[in-house]
């Protein structure tokens, strides 16, 4: 058993938020810039500059690729941390760069171009206060017995085995497309975090890094670190709300 001492325990709870300030629970995804070194990656606000100036240039593909280019971008190029007070990286990108940028532009689409009568009505309605209204392609459950007994590797293998079968149609295509570009991207990133947790020092860290990019989870510390890597990945960065984290005392 081991147990946080009070000064990790401090750098812990301060990890996303800084509890010497009001929290706002409208605003919640905020970056806590100033715990990062920035030769790490990109500053934040630059990354999603950067995910409009490369989304421009593949305007022709579909969403789902377009969306996943954004998503490879960001974990390429996020800043990371693997202080060696905490057993878990710390991610810069919580504040959902995706959704601020390509998100938001496509949801202005459909009430312009592709449903302009009910964006009226909804224009109306969210200015008299009644109610607020948007597409929602945001809520998420993950079948985490699949995640755990694949792992990132294996579920990549799974989407690929299945490409070849089912991919027929252009939208099948751009679908599995899409999902090797996003499970590339984080094995890729999963490389990344190995590295900076060796620079860190934080060692348990690293070895349950290098674990993880080829197997399953095998200990309870690599479930949970998988747990969690897949949750801000999903939740913060990919922006799709992950309403559950499975039935713990089953599932660990």
């Amino acid at each position: 058993m081991e147990y946080i001492n009070p000064i990790d325990y401090e750098y812990i709870k301060n990890k996303y938020h800084d509890t010497k300030k009001p929290f706002n629970s409208f605003v919640r995804f905020i970056r806590r810039d100033e715990i990062f070194d920035e030769t790490t990656g990109l500053d934040g606000d630059e990354i999603k500059r950067q995910i409009l100036k490369n989304d421009e240039k593949i305007q022709d593909l579909p969403h789902s690729i377009r969306k996943a280019k954004a998503f490879a971008f960001v974990l390429e190029n996020t800043r990371l941390s693997c202080d060696k007070r905490d057993v878990f990286p710390a991610i810069n990108a919580i504040d959902r760069p995706i959704n601020a940028t390509l998100v938001e532009k496509w949801k202005n689409e459909v009430f312009t171009s592709i449903l302009p009568k009910l964006g009226e009505k909804r224009w109306q309605l969210e200015r008299d206060g009644i109610v607020t209204l948007w597409p929602d392609y945001d809520h998420s459950v993950p079948v985490w017995d699949r995640v755990f007994s694949l792992g990132f590797y294996g579920l990549l293998q799974e989407s690929e085995k299945a490409r070849k079968t089912t991919a027929k149609t252009q939208e099948q295509v751009a679908f599995f497309e899409a999902i090797n570009i996003t499970y590339t991207a984080i094995l890729h990133f999963l490389e990344r975090l190995e590295k900076q947790a060796r620079t860190d020092g934080n060692t348990k860290l690293e070895n349950a890094l290098v674990n993880i990019q080829k197997h399953p989870p095998k200990t309870f510390y690599e479930a949970l670190l998988v747990n969690y890597i897949y949750f801000i990945l999903s939740e913060h960065i990919e922006g799709l709300q992950v309403r559950s984290l499975s039935n713990f005392d089953r599932l660990f």
